[in-house]
């Protein structure tokens, strides 16, 4: 591979293995959540169901709620970069062959 060469075919099943990585890691982490919601229903004691229910709306909702949306971010983004490579890769090899003239 010479210069800034990048394997878009390459590029794109990377991001689909993140893709799928990272989701099944955040269907995990809503599964852990889900286990605290569980658990501070279930609860008899009310300070530990408000201690579970404050964990649960304080931090951990708003946590993968964020984290959720930077990997959205992250993903977009790399994926409109490699369509703006490609697009542009595109453009110059069309016009590689009209400046040749």
């Amino acid at each position: 591979m010479h210069g800034w060469r990048i394997d878009v075919d390459a590029a794109r099943g990377a991001i689909a293995r993140a893709e799928t990585t990272s989701s099944a890691s955040l269907a995990t982490l809503t599964e852990d959540l889900a286990a605290v919601t569980a658990a501070a229903a279930a609860s008899t004691g009310s300070l530990t169901a408000a201690a579970l229910s404050g964990i649960e709306s304080e931090m951990l909702n708003p946590e993968l709620t964020a984290v959720r949306s930077r990997l959205d971010a992250i993903f977009g983004g790399t994926r409109s970069a490699i369509t703006a490579y490609e697009a542009g890769d595109d453009e110059m090899a069309s016009a590689y062959p009209k400046a040749a003239r």
